[in-house]
């Protein structure tokens, strides 16, 4: 796929500390979604500094559309990075911890952005996921374990499975278009944020 192009071109590679890098979703013209346990460098114990950050939009093979570095970002206050891993403890991260990153540049303006829907009814059977996978850092893929080619105009999005590629940002289509789905307790968390900035 051509992730120049919307509404791939909504998504990017948020580039970590020199040291990895997580699928991003643009949501306003300066605003993009990331997984909150992206943000959290495991090894030193504390959260990456917004200038430790950059994102590249409509990132593939070494070529970005635009690229920005990051004024600040904000997590849910319940997040706890910390948490003993219990099955239960990495679906509720997995569900509900979602960042909220502010660009120095809208590049939304150029990219475009994806509408966001809350929902804990959005049915896996016509949802798919979207970003780097791991062994495929340079190219946007899509992951929909379907048998059958991908329609995406279609309305539908027939899919039985998320197989091993749910850890990325999950999406339906509509038919106004695409758009990434979160849970509501999401919606919830978004509304206590906390924010890190540089200094």
């Amino acid at each position: 796929m051509d992730a120049s192009s919307y509404p791939w071109s909504s998504m990017g590679r948020l580039n970590i500390g020199g040291q990895g890098h997580c699928t991003a979703v643009m949501v306003h013209s300066d605003r993009m979604l990331v997984r909150a346990r992206c943000l959290y460098n495991a090894s030193e114990g504390r959260w990456w500094s917004p200038s430790e950050l950059f994102y590249q939009a409509g990132y593939q093979n070494d070529e970005s559309l635009a690229g920005s570095a990051i004024s600040e970002y904000s997590i849910p206050a319940s997040y706890n990075p910390k948490e003993r891993t219990t099955l239960s403890s990495v679906i509720k991260r997995e569900q509900e911890g979602w960042a909220m990153v502010k660009l120095q540049e809208p590049l939304g303006y150029k990219t475009g952005w994806m509408k966001l829907r809350f929902s804990d009814k959005a049915s896996e059977d016509y949802a798919f996921t979207a970003g780097y996978r791991p062994g495929f850092p340079h190219a946007l893929r899509v992951s929909s374990n379907c048998s059958n080619p991908v329609q995406f105009n279609s309305g539908s999005f027939p899919c039985s499975r998320m197989g091993t590629a749910g850890a990325l940002p999950k999406f339906i289509t509509t038919f106004k278009g695409l758009a990434l789905v979160l849970p509501k307790a999401a919606r919830k968390n978004m509304k206590s944020m906390v924010r890190m900035h540089n200094g």
